[in-house]
């Protein structure tokens, strides 16, 4: 069993740092959308071990299989939402 987990590198870090301090100079990463993006992070995490323990209990080849169907139909909902919400 593989384990998709990235670990966190110097030069991963350094491109993170450097990527988020090029978009705050050009005006496109302000306090409140970087704040909000770290907030976020919280709710990643917890979804990401959620799914770590369900598919620790489920063979791969069924939890491959209700992925692969619920995704798509997850941003099928995000766009139809999109689009029918004002």
């Amino acid at each position: 069993m593989s384990t998709c987990r990235p670990t966190p590198t110097p030069t991963r870090t350094l491109s993170t740092v450097g990527l988020a301090w090029t978009l705050q100079t050009q005006d496109l990463l302000s306090v409140h959308l970087a704040v909000m993006s770290a907030i976020s992070l919280a709710p990643a995490f917890l979804g990401m071990s959620i799914g770590n323990r369900i598919r620790k209990r489920v063979s791969e080849e069924r939890f491959r299989t209700v992925l692969c169907v619920a995704l798509p139909l997850f941003g099928v909902y995000v766009a139809v939402r999109s689009l029918t919400t004002r």
